[in-house]
C-alpha cells in the first residue's frame, strides 16, 4: 500500500511539473494557425496561451506584415479567453495580414505570428464604372471605367482582355448584325465604336458629333445614337453603310436609351424630372413619332437612372416604378414609394439589388409580388443572372465617394439552387 501511495505521489508531482513546464512554454507563445474560409467568412484560429491575469484577446489586421503590434489599432476584441476562433468578413483586398495579442492586466502582451490571407478568386476595381454590359454567351461583363473597357470572365474570376479608348466617359450596349453579336460603344468625344463580341476586333467606327451616352440597335440593321449636347440630337444610322437615315433635334436630355425588342419604340429616362421620352421608328429606321409623358410616380431626384427591359414591362429609377411598352403606369415593385433599388435584371423574375440591405430581392414579373431575397457579401450596385447564378457587381463599403474614395469594387456570384 505504501508503495502504491508513493507511486501515486510521484505521478502527481510529475503531472504538476509537466503542467508548470507547459504553462511556462505557452506563456511565451500564441500561434495563429493557417487562415481558411468558412461560409464566406475568414476563419482565424489560434491556441489558448497561459498568462497570469489573462483577460482578453486583441485582433489586428493590416495590408502589410504585422511586426510591431503597437503600431496598429486592433479591429476586434474578445473578452472570453476560451474563445480561440474568430470570423472576419471577406474584404476586397488581395492580401491581408492578421495577428492576435493575448492581454494580461499585470504582464506584457503575448503576440502571435503574423499570417497572410490571399484571395485568389478576386477581381478588384478601384473606381466605380460608368457602365456595365452583361454578355452571358461568353460569361463576360464589360466594365467601363474611364478610358478602358475591362472584359471580365465572371466564371473564372479573371480579367481576360481590355479595350483602350481615347475618351474618358464611355457607355455600351449589345446588338446583332448579320448573325454576329456586336458591342456598341458610345464615347464622350463623339465617336461610336463597333466591336465583335467574340473576338473583340474593331469592326467599324464613325463620328456623330457631340457627346454620346447611348447607342441602341433594332432588329432591322439600324442603329440609334443620342447626343447629350445642347441640341439633344437623336439620329438613326444604317448599320451596313453607317450613313444617317433620320434625325430629330429637341430633347437635350442625358439618359440612357432602351429599345424594346418586341416593338419599334425607344425610351429614355433622365433624372431630375418626371418625364419618360420616347422615339418611335419604322422598319427602315425613320423616326416617325417622338414625344414624352409625365408621371408623378417617377422619383424626381435619383442617384441612378435605370431602365431595364423585359418582354412586357420596363422599370424606371431606383423606386421600382413599372411601365408597359405603351408607357402606361402599371405599378411599383416593393413597398410603395419606399424603395431604393440599385439596379434591376429581368428574366424569369425581376431581380432588384438593394444596396443598403446587402441583398437582392426577387419579384414576380407577372403580378409584381415579392417572392424572396438573397443576401450578398458586397453592397450590390448591379445584378445580373446567368442560368441559376446571380452575378453581383458591388462594393465593400456602404458609404463611398465617386471621386475621392479608396473603396474597392468587385464581383461575387450567388447560386440560386
Amino acid at each position: 500500500m505504501r508503495k502504491c501511495l508513493g507511486l501515486i505521489l510521484i505521478a502527481l508531482l510529475l503531472i504538476s511539473s509537466c503542467q508548470e513546464e507547459e504553462a511556462q512554454f505557452l506563456s511565451n507563445k500564441i500561434e495563429l494557425k493557417e487562415i481558411t474560409v468558412q461560409d464566406n467568412k475568414i476563419k482565424l484560429e489560434w491556441n489558448k496561451p497561459y498568462i497570469k491575469n489573462f483577460n482578453r484577446y486583441l485582433i489586428f489586421k493590416s495590408d502589410d506584415p504585422i511586426t510591431d503590434y503597437s503600431q496598429y489599432y486592433s479591429f476586434a476584441e474578445i473578452n472570453d479567453i476560451d474563445q480561440t476562433i474568430y470570423y472576419d468578413n471577406l474584404s476586397l483586398e488581395k492580401e491581408t495580414y492578421y495577428a492576435i495579442a493575448a492581454i494580461s492586466s499585470t504582464s506584457e502582451p503575448l503576440i502571435s505570428n503574423s499570417k497572410k490571407f490571399v484571395r485568389e478568386d478576386l477581381i478588384i476595381f478601384k473606381n466605380n464604372p460608368n457602365d456595365i454590359v452583361f454578355y452571358s454567351e461568353q460569361n463576360n461583363l464589360f466594365v467601363f471605367i474611364e478610358n478602358k473597357i475591362f472584359v471580365v470572365d465572371y466564371e473564372n474570376f479573371e480579367i481576360s482582355d481590355s479595350i483602350v479608348l481615347n475618351s474618358d466617359e464611355n457607355y455600351g450596349s449589345i446588338g446583332n448584325y448579320n448573325g454576329e453579336d456586336e458591342l456598341y460603344v458610345a464615347c464622350s468625344d463623339g465617336n461610336v465604336f463597333i466591336y465583335d463580341m467574340m473576338s473583340l476586333n474593331e469592326k467599324a467606327n464613325f463620328y456623330v458629333g457631340g457627346k454620346v451616352r447611348s447607342v441602341v440597335a433594332d432588329n432591322n440593321n439600324n442603329i440609334y445614337v443620342k447626343t447629350y449636347d445642347s441640341s439633344g440630337k437623336m439620329t438613326s444610322y444604317n448599320r451596313e453603310t453607317l450613313s444617317p437615315i433620320s434625325t430629330y433635334i429637341g430633347f437635350s436630355t442625358t439618359g440612357k436609351l432602351l429599345h424594346f425588342s418586341n416593338t419599334s419604340r425607344i425610351v429614355e429616362r433622365t433624372e431630375n424630372n418626371y418625364y419618360i421620352y420616347y422615339y418611335d421608328h419604322d422598319l427602315s429606321g425613320n423616326l416617325t413619332n417622338v414625344g414624352y409623358i409625365y408621371n408623378y410616380n417617377i422619383s424626381y431626384y435619383e442617384d441612378i437612372s435605370e431602365i431595364t427591359n423585359e418582354t412586357d414591362y420596363f422599370i424606371v429609377g431606383t423606386t421600382g416604378v413599372v411601365f408597359d411598352s405603351d408607357l402606361n403606369f402599371v405599378d411599383e415593385i416593393g413597398d410603395q414609394y419606399g424603395n431604393s433599388f440599385s439596379s434591376f435584371f429581368s428574366e424569369d423574375y425581376f431581380y432588384a439589388s438593394v444596396f443598403e440591405n446587402k441583398e437582392v430581392q426577387v419579384f414576380s414579373n407577372t403580378n409584381l409580388n415579392y417572392i424572396k431575397e438573397y443576401s450578398t457579401n458586397l453592397y450590390p450596385l448591379k445584378v445580373f443572372k446567368d442560368n441559376n447564378t446571380l452575378i453581383i457587381f458591388g462594393t465593400d463599403e456602404y458609404y463611398y465617394d465617386y471621386y475621392y474614395s479608396t473603396t474597392n469594387f468587385s464581383i461575387e456570384k450567388i447560386n440560386l439552387n
